[in-house]
């Protein structure tokens, strides 16, 4: 995604599988069904690494004001406290919630 940009547009369980790479210790992902992908441009892969890295650092607001101000209108946006509230409300529940789960296994999110 990030290197090449390549999108597969229907990602869902049964379009991913994960093996065991050669050195047996590594796994690896597998995708499968990529007639529905897309290439992103650079703009576009910048936009996405930009999101992706705030809502990492669990900084919603950013992820927010990356939205808005890389949406095609920028302008019509009529409440930008309550998006940018919201998202940061949505950031801190998903990833509080993938935090509970990945903590007890030594996965930890963010800086």
């Amino acid at each position: 995604l990030f290197e090449h940009g390549f999108v597969h547009t229907d990602l869902h369980p049964g379009n991913a599988v994960y093996c065991a790479a050669e050195n047996g210790s590594d796994v690896v992902l597998g995708v499968l069904d990529c007639g529905l992908a897309v290439q992103l441009s650079a703009t576009q892969k910048r936009n996405l690494r930009d999101l992706f890295r705030a809502v990492v650092d669990r900084n919603g607001a950013r992820a927010a004001e990356l939205m808005i101000q890389r949406s095609t209108h920028p302008e019509r946006v009529r409440d930008r406290d309550g998006f940018v509230r919201e998202v940061s409300d949505l950031v801190d529940d998903v990833l509080g919630k993938v935090g509970a789960r990945a903590s007890p296994h030594g996965v930890f999110l963010g800086n």
